[in-house]
């Protein structure tokens, strides 16, 4: 008798608070796992555009390459004697 009077309670009002709390939960794991996807995609997105970069550089330092090997190859005709000279000083 002295419990109910000093600290009462029901078990009703209880169950609903622990009932709640689990549908809290499993609404916040459901949102916390489309946060993820949402991530993960951006992540995702992220990443393609590095390795798009990374391919365009790439190509932008193969034609550089290309240019100054034609460039070089075009010098070699006008004046074959003039680099044979320089790279005789070069090797």
């Amino acid at each position: 008798m002295i419990l109910k009077t000093v600290a009462p309670f029901s078990t009703k009002k209880l169950n609903s608070i622990i009932e709640d709390m689990q549908h809290d939960s499993q609404e916040i794991s459901k949102r916390a796992s489309m946060l993820q996807a949402i991530e993960f995609k951006g992540e995702q997105a992220e990443n393609a555009v590095a390795r798009q970069e990374a391919a365009d550089e790439r190509r932008k330092a193969e034609e550089e390459r290309r240019a100054q090997r034609e460039f070089r190859e075009e010098k070699r005709r006008d004046a074959p004697g003039l680099y044979m000279s320089i790279k005789r000083y070069i090797a």
